[in-house]
């Protein structure tokens, strides 16, 4: 997964943001398998790809619009030969999406067609370095997940974008 925005520098958390995020039934993340504990900060820095890193990389690694909303608001320049100089591309931190219904959409649209589980509020705490895009995708160096879990909400498997 990998957020893509035309914020060129990160941001800091003034208060606790609530995000949310899709996990698996046993509380992992669907792309990391990362394991989420209740109440436990977890913490990653953010790191953003280069183009060296980029150039580097099959067309089909390169990072692409994933989902309807990216897909909808940014269109098929993101997923080319070259970087586009005007966006940051941020692959490793903490991804989520900024409102349960942005979560549900991005699942619902997503190309990779997976079926999905459980959407979990989390928090980015106060003081973190976050990343935001036009779409409601946030990447960040701190996450906690809530004790409380928004109770399973049937999630079912998308239909694959054409042209993606």
């Amino acid at each position: 997964m990998c957020l893509i925005t035309k914020q060129q520098q990160s941001e800091t958390a003034t208060t606790d943001i609530p995000v949310w995020k899709v996990l698996d039934s046993d509380l992992k993340s669907l792309f990391m398998d990362f394991q989420y504990k209740d109440g436990v900060v977890y913490q990653q820095d953010i790191e953003l790809i280069t183009e060296e890193d980029y150039n580097n990389r099959e067309l089909l690694d390169r990072v692409c619009a994933y989902d309807g909303a990216v897909y909808r608001k940014y269109g098929k320049g993101l997923c080319s030969d070259v970087m586009n100089p005007n966006f940051v591309y941020i692959e490793k931190g903490f991804h989520a999406f900024t409102n349960r219904e942005r979560g549900e959409d991005g699942t619902r649209s997503s190309a990779y067609g997976i079926y999905n589980d459980i959407m979990a509020e989390f928090i980015i705490p106060e003081g973190s370095e976050y990343y935001e895009d036009e779409t409601g995708l946030i990447v960040s160096n701190h996450i906690i997940m809530q004790k409380h879990k928004i109770p399973a909400i049937p999630l079912y498997k998308s239909e694959i974008l054409s042209g993606v």
